[in-house]
């Protein structure tokens, strides 16, 4: 599985900060496995998920040109669609 544009971003932010996915999870209302499931595109990223997130950064110190890159990787992420699970069928349609 490979990460969506938002799961790269921030991760990449949590890293250079010194931040764990938990203490993250626990800003954004989410458990640990939730907020790994949505930066794999598992679970849908909700528009309260983003607001979470950028708020999270935003009070430590993370500048604004960044969260845009941070919303601007969401946006990417939305238009994920999985097909791996699809049948035949389905898949030739998407």
């Amino acid at each position: 599985m490979e990460l969506t544009a938002f799961g790269k971003i921030v991760r990449l932010f949590r890293t250079k900060i010194g931040l764990s996915l938990k203490s993250m999870a626990d800003a954004v209302g989410v458990s640990s496995a939730h907020l790994s499931s949505i930066e794999f595109g598992d679970k849908a990223l909700l528009p309260k998920h983003l607001e979470a997130t950028t708020e999270y950064f935003r009070q430590r110190g993370v500048s604004e040109s960044d969260i845009r890159k941070i919303r601007d990787a969401a946006e990417q992420s939305y238009d994920v669609v999985k097909i791996e699970k699809l049948p035949p069928n389905n898949r030739q349609l998407v």
